[in-house]
């Protein structure tokens, strides 16, 4: 089960709270081409990020994750697809968290009753 934790902001973790993606790890991937380590961080958010509801981030991975199977190289020349990506990260972290808050309040009110 993935749990977001707000210390982080757009770290996705998992209940145990290791990193189960971390955005700094993928900029040091990207930096190095490392092709693997990428495909495997994409996986991962795509899988991950659907399981949560995540919809739009998830396609943006698939999207991503077929790109660099595809053709690797052509895919890290892509200028505008980690800031996409980072802005999709953070529009879904930024939603996950309202409906944690939500959830949170919703329990209080009961709790209170």
């Amino acid at each position: 089960m993935l749990a977001i934790r707000p210390a982080r902001h757009g770290e996705l973790c998992s209940q145990d709270h290791r990193p189960a993606f971390d955005r700094d790890d993928l900029q040091q991937q990207m930096d190095g081409a490392d092709i693997d380590a990428i495909l495997y961080h994409l996986h991962t958010l795509k899988g991950s990020s659907g399981t949560m509801g995540a919809t739009r981030l998830s396609r943006h991975c698939a999207k991503l994750e077929q790109a660099f199977r595809r053709d690797p190289q052509a895919a890290l020349a892509m200028s505008e697809w980690s800031t996409a990506l980072r802005t999709e990260l953070e529009q879904a972290v930024s939603l996950l968290e309202a409906e944690v808050a939500k959830l949170e309040q919703t329990e209080a009110d009961r709790s209170s009753d």
